[in-house]
């Protein structure tokens, strides 16, 4: 998801309740980082989802 910023990977998951996604970055030599996660209705990631992500990575870096 280079929306978000570079090394971040989106994880889509769909079942009966809904769809569901997660944002990680793998760049970081302390591990992998699961940084921000939601429930969506639509196809696409709102923006909204993909700032919020954005702060909540700088955070944790």
């Amino acid at each position: 998801m280079p929306d978000v910023a570079a090394g971040v990977w989106e994880l889509r998951v769909r079942d009966v309740h809904g769809i569901y996604r997660g944002f990680y970055y793998v760049a970081s030599v302390q591990g992998v980082f699961v940084f921000h996660a939601f429930e969506t209705k639509s196809q696409a990631t709102s923006v909204a989802e993909i700032r919020l992500a954005g702060k909540r990575l700088k955070v944790m870096l």
